[in-house]
């Protein structure tokens, strides 16, 4: 179903659709239409946006992408406006991701010769709650891209390459209180602890990833990152022999470095480029190396 429809000179245009998934919850993603006259030989990219994101983070990205492709971006419940109260699990989302596929496969789009899932920080794991539930060519699942995500955010006595601000009971409570007590002061922090420098970023840009931070349920926030920092993929990174991509942020707030290649470490088939100046949102500091990036790694996979 369309919402709405504009026409960017990449791509031949960009429209807003929905889907419905089998616990009765309405999903909104943004097709990016490619603009060959055929997309049946390239496949489709699926980008997964992180915790308090939305599919409009990846906006800066996509203006600098060829626009040979098909590309999709998510938005996951409990964000951009979409907050059923119940659900708020990694692996729903996964299986929000698998249905959302489903939909493409029957709505009559062009056929995709498979499908590329790129996710960003919490992205990740949602990638990875796929690959465990479903497989590694679930789907036609070619390769997947990785960004600024460790494979276990918690520390425990044999991890502490996880999270800097979220790792245990502690630090959750009061990153819970934060979104519960402020939204729009936690929207604000965020660019401070995700961006190198804000101010150098365009105002209008950073208005979108405030709004979009906003338009976030508070309790879907909390319960999708209890789940998210309790979650160790590192068994499943090391039996994944997915084609994968891994991008970390050498100057980011949010991991440690380390704690991001590792995941290419573990994972048999990966290669790992890591972005020196940027933080953890890197493919907004660095869109066109990012758009580069993705679109040299799917034309390999």
């Amino acid at each position: 179903r369309l919402a709405s429809s504009v026409i960017m000179p990449s791509f031949a245009s960009i429209e807003t659709r929905t889907y419905c998934t089998n616990d009765d919850v309405t999903l909104t993603y943004r097709h990016h239409a490619s603009n060959a006259s055929s997309s049946s030989s390239a496949p489709a990219l699926v980008c997964i946006h992180g915790w308090s994101g939305s599919a409009e983070y990846f906006s800066e990205a996509l203006k600098h992408m060829t626009g040979d492709r098909d590309v999709y971006a998510l938005n996951l419940r409990g964000h951009a406006g979409v907050a059923p109260g119940y659900g708020y699990t990694i692996a729903r989302l996964a299986m929000d991701v698998r249905e959302f596929m489903e939909s493409v496969a029957s709505g009559g789009d062009r056929g995709h010769d498979g499908y590329v899932l790129c996710g960003t920080s919490m992205g990740c794991a949602v990638i990875w709650s796929y690959l465990e539930l479903f497989g590694d060519s679930a789907s036609g699942v070619r390769g997947v891209i990785l960004v600024d995500q460790a494979p276990l955010q918690n520390r425990r006595p044999n991890w502490a390459l996880g999270s800097n601000g979220c790792y245990d009971a502690a630090t959750y409570e009061s990153l819970a209180a934060a979104v519960c007590t402020d939204l729009d002061a936690f929207a604000d922090g965020n660019a401070e602890a995700c961006l190198v420098s804000p101010h150098s970023i365009n105002k209008d840009v950073l208005a979108l990833l405030k709004r979009e931070t906003l338009q976030c349920s508070q309790d879907a926030l909390c319960e999708l990152m209890y789940d998210h920092t309790h979650q160790d993929w590192r068994r499943l990174c090391a039996r994944s022999t997915v084609k994968a991509l891994v991008i970390a942020g050498g100057k980011s707030k949010i991991f440690p470095v380390q704690g991001v290649t590792h995941v290419a470490e573990l994972m048999k088939n990966a290669t790992c480029i890591t972005y020196d100046d940027c933080d953890h949102w890197l493919y907004i500091e660095q869109p066109e190396r990012f758009a580069r990036d993705i679109e040299r790694f799917i034309a390999n996979v």
